[in-house]
């Protein structure tokens, strides 16, 4: 059986193993750079809930397929309704959403409501997904 433990004073992971022999239990250290790296994340239970938060505003499909139009670019909801191809009555339900819960930022010129995404780091998150989980040419 495995246990984790964080040892912050040698900022390495520790997994104890109760190695059981007649005569002793051992302990097995092992760095791990990927779990320091993560602690940080861990131990902000703000963080946590942001991006639990973000992830949950995104996780529509429709939602996300808006996001991926939007991009770099600011677009109209007009444009945003062609490009995904539904009702503008749907699409502007999922862009108060997404504005709700910040992912987005909008402005108005005369009649017409653009939007953005507000943080570059959701663009870069869009990317990652993106690269993960769309297929290139297959």
């Amino acid at each position: 059986m495995f246990y984790g433990n964080t040892c912050k004073s040698l900022k390495m992971a520790c997994i104890i193993w109760p190695f059981v022999t007649n005569y002793s239990h051992s302990t097995i250290r092992v760095p791990s750079v990927a779990l320091a790296e993560n602690v940080d994340l861990i131990e902000h239970d703000s963080d946590i809930e942001r991006a639990a938060f973000a992830l949950k505003a995104m996780s529509h499909p429709l939602r996300l397929k808006i996001l991926c139009a939007i991009g770099e670019q600011e677009l109209a909801v007009q444009d945003i309704v062609d490009y995904v191809g539904t009702t503008q009555s749907n699409v502007s339900q999922h862009l108060a959403k997404l504005r709700d819960k910040e992912i987005l930022a909008s402005r108005r010129d005369a009649n017409r409501i653009y939007y953005r995404v507000k943080d570059e780091r959701t663009l870069k998150l869009i990317d990652m997904m993106r690269d993960v989980f769309c297929s290139k040419g297959q």
